[in-house]
């Protein structure tokens, strides 16, 4: 389960067979396990203790489980834990970035913020929670697309294209003086193989970084715009409508997202030294 599917019951019957009780000067204790383990212990001498336990956890296990307040309270906590774990990666996601990264970042949430408190939110002609999520969705993307960007300068840091052009031009130079049918023209061959592709992949980061700030650009503009018309007191419905736009309009966005992710991967794989992949003719030679 990554936690944002919807609890079952069989969720909710663990939450409370782990559930523990504050104690005062005891702090939180399982009392169900710890009640269970006593019986049990009894059940050693007479038998009859361990049908009243089974009997006990049976009810315990199906009232509580089924309470609809227990059900809320178990539903509150996954959210909090869900919160929590989301504020742990963004604040992960936002050490790696650089200052300006993360001034975008820090710029584009206050705008969103802004968007929430100009909108009434939770007010009847405001704009509902689920709105309010589609914001942090879009906030999650933008931050995913900073990653995307500093991953691609990283690896670009990393790569000279003019010497990897001048290294293919030399390979394919000395494999005109190598025998075809030789094992050296076989190393040089694929190390000329690796080169070309490293080069092509090159070519396509350069593009996506391209396609990244295209996109961050026109999440800020489109927020901007959301907030403007939010201030003048644009109707919530437009404005909900505006939201949903955006979030579906960066649907295409999400999958560059993911696509980039596996490009990068694989630039990263290539990126090692190629003489470790030669075989020690070619190392010789």
């Amino acid at each position: 389960m990554t936690g944002k599917e919807p609890l079952g019951f069989l969720d909710y019957l663990k939450a409370a067979f782990h559930l523990k009780v504050p104690m005062r000067a005891l702090g939180a204790l399982p009392l169900n396990k710890l009640l269970l383990a006593g019986f049990t212990v009894l059940g050693i001498g007479h038998p009859g203790f361990l049908f009243i336990g089974l009997a006990y956890e049976t009810a315990y296990l199906m009232g509580l489980s089924g309470s609809k307040r227990f059900q809320r309270l178990v539903q509150g906590q996954r959210r909090l834990a869900l919160k929590d774990n989301e504020a742990s990666r963004q604040r992960q996601a936002l050490a790696a970035l650089d200052e300006e990264a993360v001034r975008r970042y820090r710029a584009l949430e206050s705008v969103c913020a802004t968007i929430l408190a100009n909108s009434g939110l939770g007010s009847a002609r405001g704009l509902t929670s689920l709105q309010a999520d589609e914001l942090n969705q879009l906030l999650s993307i933008f931050l995913r697309l900073l990653q995307a960007q500093k991953s691609g300068s990283d690896l670009l840091a990393q790569v000279s294209e003019s010497r990897l052009s001048e290294e293919i031009g030399s390979t394919e130079q000395r494999l005109g003086r190598e025998d075809p049918a030789g094992a050296v023209y076989r190393s040089l061959s694929g190390t000329l193989e690796i080169q070309k592709r490293r080069l092509e992949n090159i070519k396509r980061i350069k593009e996506s970084r391209k396609i990244t700030e295209a996109e961050l650009d026109r999440i800020e503009k489109q927020v901007t715009l959301i907030s403007e018309e939010t201030a003048v007191g644009a109707d919530p419905e437009f404005l909900s409508k505006r939201l949903d736009g955006v979030i579906r309009s960066l649907d295409e966005a999400q999958k560059w997202i993911a696509d980039s992710s596996q490009l990068f991967a694989s630039i990263e794989g290539d990126a090692a030294p190629l003489m470790a992949r030669r075989t020690p003719a070619a190392q010789k030679e």
